[in-house]
């Protein structure tokens, strides 16, 4: 597989949501976005070293749970459901290999339609 380019990094990094929730490693889309220029050889690395050796970092599969109330009685711990805050890191790795599988898919005509 190819080096992720800076242009494929950009995309990835465009393509997120706007926002200020942090995750276990205090960083949000809002700041990712922010310093995606600075960051882009340190990260591509991250993500080039993964993909070669078919290996996730192990920080990166870590979340921060937050409760969110849903209805009846604030106290009763039933009420919340519990949502998972992953590093938006993950969501720009996530991003890149969406790209390259759809790619290769459209490639090779997966699309194509039966009739």
């Amino acid at each position: 597989m190819l080096p992720v380019s800076f242009d494929e990094y950009q995309k990835a990094i465009s393509d997120l949501k706007r926002g200020n929730s942090a995750s276990l490693d205090d960083i949000s889309t809002n700041l990712l976005k922010k310093i995606s220029g600075v960051i882009y050889e340190p990260l591509a690395h991250v993500i080039n070293t993964s993909i070669k050796n078919d290996v996730f970092p192990d920080l990166l599969k870590k979340a921060k749970i937050i409760p969110i109330f849903e209805i009846g009685e604030a106290q009763d711990p039933n009420n919340y459901r519990p949502i998972a805050l992953l590093s938006p890191l993950v969501e720009v790795f996530e991003n890149i290999m969406k790209y390259r599988l759809t790619s290769f898919l459209e490639k090779i005509n997966f699309f194509r339609s039966s009739s």
